[in-house]
């Protein structure tokens, strides 16, 4: 009888101790017409940037991709000469699925392809899997008020981006 009352009580005191202990926050996904998560990955050249847009008045444009994927290989000059021409009306990262890819790669590809627009690393796929990411490659868009305004699946060109500029 006195076993049967030891097990209540530890049972009981587990379940206070779960009750009762801090859970982890759950990671903010990326729902469309709803806030972009708040998500900072490192750069290539070691500066932190957040997946939100940095001023009031340019969309943000979020590329993921990775090295060994073919698609993204052939997308990767028309998203730098996109970025060349509008970087003044937008912001444009290319982020890296970088815990299925290694960093030399990254670095590697970056130069073969003249990529001069930030290149973030998500290392630990906080971002992929924030944005669901279940293809390569998939670009978002995010409002200048932070709200994702829509995807894409698969390759993007400068003609598909130049549409989501807003209207002069």
């Amino acid at each position: 009888m006195k076993i049967r009352y030891l097990y209540v009580g530890a049972l009981m005191l587990a379940l206070l101790i779960y009750a009762v202990w801090p859970q982890p926050a759950e990671e903010a996904e990326a729902t469309i017409g709803e806030s972009a998560p708040r998500i900072e990955l490192t750069s290539l050249d070691g500066l932190t940037y957040a997946l939100r847009p940095s001023s009031d008045d340019k969309l943000l444009v979020v590329n993921f991709w990775a090295t060994w994927c073919e698609p993204c290989k052939k997308e990767a000059r028309e998203l730098q000469a996109f970025y060349e021409k509008h970087r003044d009306k937008v912001e444009l990262v290319a982020v890296n699925l970088t815990s299925k890819d290694k960093e030399a790669d990254v670095r590697t590809f970056a130069t073969k392809y003249d990529l001069r627009l930030p290149v973030l690393l998500d290392e630990k796929s906080k971002a992929a899997d924030a944005y669901h990411i279940a293809g390569l490659p998939t670009t978002y868009w995010i409002d200048s008020s932070g709200i994702v305004a829509g995807r894409k699946v698969g390759p993007v060109d400068r003609l598909f981006l130049e549409g989501l500029l807003p209207e002069e």
